[in-house]
């Protein structure tokens, strides 16, 4: 289960020069009982300051990370409300991402590509936006990441999410994560489902799982975690042949 943590100091302030008004414009699942799960990756603000923005719409979901220099700057009203712009032109890119995909979709958005976009309401450009803001608080600001998962298919499932630290406007906070959750028959009650995807939630930002299950782990970090699993077991003095299996096991 991938649900990386976003840091926050690896994208560079973003080159407005690059913009101009005429300018327009996956994450495995896995099989769990009778549903499909598919978890998106968990943006989180730790070294800088700002906001992770988390909002859900029917099948859809958006989760994007805007970032500060200063945390006074975080609690501005101005700059929360771009959160929410920001959200507004992300969850657009969602509805239009799920398209005639039968399984739920994830993916991580372009930064660049989503200041070209428009919001949806003003038909602003977003970088435009973004650079009036800007100029108004003097302090650079950033979207660092931008994520989105939809359903797909016929629709039946729910997205859920869940916001810890919440600060600022609602479905705004230090960390979030969106889990989707596919109906495999119709055994489970919507409410049911809904309250399991917020459970997963929760979870996926309390636990901060690195990968969805081994096949999606890189050979590299499974040599790793067996080489340490292997120290640990040998604290107990057994059998070389016994900790190997006791590693494999785990």
């Amino acid at each position: 289960m991938r649900a990386q943590k976003l840091n926050c100091t690896s994208v560079p302030p973003f080159d407005y020069s690059s913009i101009t008004p005429s300018l327009s414009h996956s994450i495995p699942k896995r099989k769990i009982a009778d549903y499909s799960i598919l978890l998106s990756e968990v943006p989180s603000v730790q070294k800088h300051h700002g906001l992770v923005g988390l909002r859900v719409e029917g099948p859809h979901g958006a989760l994007v990370e805007v970032n500060s220099e200063t945390d006074f700057v975080a609690r501005n009203a101005k700059f929360q409300e771009f959160v929410q712009k920001s959200l507004d032109v992300v969850l657009e890119k969602a509805k239009a991402a799920a398209g005639g995909a039968e399984v739920p979709a994830s993916r991580e958005l372009d930064v660049r590509e989503l200041l070209r976009e428009d919001h949806p309401g003003s038909g602003e450009l977003l970088a435009d936006t973004l650079a009036q803001l800007v100029g108004a608080i003097r302090e650079n600001i950033t979207i660092s990441r931008a994520h989105v998962v939809s359903l797909g298919g016929d629709g039946k499932g729910v997205v859920a999410g869940y916001v810890h630290g919440a600060t600022g406007l609602p479905g705004m906070g230090k960390n979030a994560a969106l889990v989707a959750l596919k109906l495999g028959d119709d055994t489970a009650t919507t409410e049911t489902l809904d309250a399991s995807a917020k459970s997963l939630a929760m979870h996926v930002v309390a636990a901060r799982p690195a990968f969805l299950d081994e096949a999606s782990a890189p050979e590299s970090a499974l040599e790793e975690e067996k080489k340490l699993l292997l120290e640990q077991a040998e604290e107990s003095g057994k059998d070389p042949k016994v900790l190997g299996k006791m590693v494999e096991g785990r």
